[in-house]
Order: structure tokens, then sequence, then C-alpha cells
């Protein structure tokens, strides 16, 4: 049946520029039947205004400053299902796809029905290389995923097929209205900026929902905008250790505790939450890539 009321999602701050670029792919994607929604948090630089003025089809849902990315798409999310959403699109503004990417959705989500749907991220610049392309299982002692290819594995432009991911990320998103329903949202008071779409979709795997990822839906990742910290853009030593106590960020004590705790067997907890200090400190010490060398 795929979706009947389709709403698009985009939580966004100051990134004026880069917001327009996304709403631009939007309006010329060959599917039309659906409404964008940008949950605009405190911008400063314009970004509503600009809106506004060029997509005036768009709604815009202001923040406080403090909603962060989880309470953005809540709002978000929030509203959609107020105005009658079968189902939900979450996307990242920095990101780039093509002008059927829509349309591949709607006939990949007839097909499966009633599953949550992520889409293969690759990096923007050629040669393209995979930044996600799903997570098969998680060994949760060890707190790693194992997944189908490598961070930065060269991208092969044969990969097709949709394949179960235990876990997606919210960049490019379909969510059945129906989840929301049955497992609430986003969990924002714990996981205020990362960490929020896994457990969604962790929890949503747990209570028998299908969680899927399409090697066909492709998004194209600018990296240099997202993540900011993350392990693959390099950083002094203090940045490195202040970002472990910033609810921020994605090396957060607190964010990381609350989830590996609610999914990992409590037996196991200490363990994987000592391993997973370890290797992070390891990856930035011994063997990060700067994947912009």
């Amino acid at each position: 049946m795929g979706f009947l009321n389709l709403y698009a999602i985009i939580p966004v701050f100051n990134r004026k520029v880069i917001t327009l670029r996304c709403l631009e792919l939007l309006r010329n994607q060959t599917f039309k039947d659906f409404i964008t929604i940008v949950v605009d948090d405190g911008s400063s630089d314009g970004t509503a205004e600009a809106i506004r003025s060029k997509f005036p089809e768009v709604i815009i849902i202001p923040g406080t400053g403090n909603w962060w990315w989880s309470k953005s798409i809540n709002h978000g999310c929030k509203y959609a299902l107020s105005k009658g959403a079968d189902a939900i699109l979450l996307l990242n503004d920095d990101t780039h796809f093509d002008n059927d990417y829509l349309s591949r959705l709607h006939a990949i989500a007839q097909n499966h029905p009633g599953a949550i749907i992520g889409s293969l991220s690759i990096t923007q610049d050629f040669p393209y290389k995979i930044f996600f392309s799903g997570i098969r299982k998680i060994i949760w002692w060890k707190a790693k995923g194992i997944r189908y290819h490598k961070k930065f594995e060269k991208y092969d432009n044969q990969l097709t097929g949709v394949h179960p991911s235990i876990v997606l990320p919210g960049r490019g998103l379909f969510i059945p209205a129906f989840v929301f329903e049955q497992i609430g949202f986003i969990a924002d008071s714990k996981f205020p900026q990362y960490f929020g779409d896994f457990d969604l979709v962790l929890r949503a795997n747990k209570s028998g929902i299908s969680t899927l990822i399409s090697w066909d839906l492709i998004v194209y990742t600018y990296l240099e905008q997202t993540g900011k910290g993350a392990m693959f853009i390099k950083q002094d030593f203090v940045t490195f250790l202040k970002a472990f106590f910033n609810r921020y960020s994605h090396r957060s004590l607190v964010s990381n505790f609350y989830y590996l705790w609610a999914h990992c067997k409590w037996y196991y907890f200490p363990i994987a939450y000592i391993v997973d200090k370890i290797r992070i400190f390891y990856s930035f010490l011994f063997s990060k890539k700067e994947y912009f060398s």
C-alpha cells in the first residue's frame, strides 16, 4: 500500500544555504505527494525568512533554541501525526539525493508494508565511499555493530536490494505512523542529539516491527557538516576529552550510558561500557583516519 499522506521532517539550525539547497532537492522530486516540515530550532541567520520567501509551501515549526535534534524531530512528528500523516520521512539538511529518491521510496514501501526503511548513506564527493549501509547485528558485550560494509569502504554501484538492519540513522529514515503509536517517540531527554534514532529503531525491532535498509535509496552526505566531533574529523586532545561531558556529543558519557543500559543485557553492561571507551581512545590515539586527507 505504500503511504498515502507522507510528511518529510527536517530539523535545522543556522545553515540557511544548506537548508535551502535541501528544500530545492525536495521540490525537484518526481514524486510530489508529500508535505515538508522544517523544524527551525532558533536559527539567527534568516533561515525561516528565506524559507517563507522561496518555499512558501513548507511548514515551519519554530523551536526555542534548546530543542536540538531529538526534540525537534519529536515536535515535527507530533505535528504531522496530528494532521493525519500515514508515514514520516526523517531527513537531514546536510544530505543530497536524486530526483527519483521519493519515487523509489514509495515503491519500496509498497513492497514492504509496515516496515521502517533506512537509506544507504554514501559520501558526497567522488570517489564515493560508504558511510552507512546497515548493521546486521550488535555484539553487545563489545558494544560493536557488525556492519555490511566498513565505514568509508569504496562504494560499488552494483549494490542493490533491501536488507535487515537492527539500527538505522535518521538520515533518510522512513517510519510508518503506527510505529509512534506502538512504541512512542524518540527519548529526547536521554538522547538530546545522538543515539535517539538508533534507540527508536532498536525498540521497534524488539517489538516485532521490521527494520530494513535499502541500498537503492541513496542519500549523499556532506561529511564536513555532519557529526561535528566525529572520529573521522581531526581534533585536539582537549576537545576530544570535553566531548565525553557534552550531552550533545557523539561521545556523551550520559547518553551512551542510557543507550547501553536500555539495550545491553545487564550482565554485559559494565564490560560493554568500558570496552566502548577503550575503543574510542584507541581509535583517537592510534588508528583514526582523516577522511578528508
